[in-house]
């Protein structure tokens, strides 16, 4: 384990939970991808997530040789605004920035677990020279072709939400391979009919249960005839019902719905 009694409070806070929980997501995110996912490009002149996760790698390495070279000079007072506004900008993907050429990927990494296994070398690395260099962090320094001059702590900050900033590419990806699969299982009219109307088969459940709240057997039966006559077309009353079943949880008390009382004398009853 990694020692950060040496580095100050909110120092740990900052630099080592930062770098830490941005790992935690990228690992979340690049976990639920298949080697195929992994490999491909979005578009042409688009990297794919192996490619996105080598240039994070790299970058890392690039911003960690840089201030671990530094020469220490006068201790750095510790700006809040400027680190929040550092975040936040190098995490904001609505303006696209073109990488150094010495930082783009070259097909480095032949599988996720081999980028995985470099990710988790280099960030331990990183941490490790945050905890020896603890008492030393505001008086090191690095330079950003962006963001200019940056004290050490700011540097890590930067490590740390850059690689945040492609979680967020590589989670879109993901996303975006999930819709793709929902609409190749709903491509078919019948099934597609049916997706767009699950909304409408829990309404109609909901209303069935209030309507009869004490009695939930009728409830269910009265819901899976409507959803089979105005929504399955030739589907059978098991399916109804067990999509019906499908959209109920518990029975709701008296106190919970209307009462059979209510239902009668608003005209809803049997």
């Amino acid at each position: 384990m990694i020692d950060f009694k040496r580095m100050a409070p909110q120092d740990i806070k900052d630099v080592a939970g930062q770098l830490e929980s941005a790992r935690a997501e990228l690992i979340a995110v690049v976990s639920t991808l298949t080697e195929e996912q992994a490999r491909t490009r979005p578009a042409p002149d688009r990297w794919s997530d192996l490619e996105c996760l080598e240039h994070v790698n790299s970058v890392e390495r690039r911003f960690l040789r840089m201030v671990r070279e530094s020469e220490a000079g006068p201790p750095a007072e510790r700006d809040a605004a400027k680190e929040t506004a550092l975040m936040e900008r190098v995490t904001d993907r609505s303006n696209r920035r073109t990488a150094p050429e010495a930082v783009h990927p070259a097909g480095r990494y032949r599988s996720i677990s081999e980028a995985l296994q470099d990710f988790n070398a280099v960030r331990d690395e990183t941490l490790r020279f945050a905890s020896e260099e603890s008492a030393n962090l505001l008086s090191r320094s690095a330079r950003h072709l962006v963001f200019g001059p940056l004290n050490g702590v700011e540097t890590l900050l930067l490590i740390g939400c850059h690689g945040r900033r492609h979680t967020a590419q590589m989670r879109e990806a993901v996303e975006r391979a999930l819709i793709l699969h929902e609409r190749d299982v709903w491509k078919t009219p019948k099934r597609a009919s049916v997706h767009r109307k699950r909304p409408r088969i829990g309404q109609i459940t909901r209303e069935c249960r209030q309507r009869y709240v004490h009695q939930p057997k009728q409830a269910q039966d009265h819901g899976a005839s409507l959803i089979r006559k105005d929504l399955l077309g030739d589907r059978s009353t098991r399916e109804a019902r067990a999509l019906a079943n499908d959209n109920a949880t518990t029975t709701p008390s008296a106190s919970q719905g209307l009462s059979t009382q209510e239902n009668l004398a608003s005209g809803r009853g049997s």
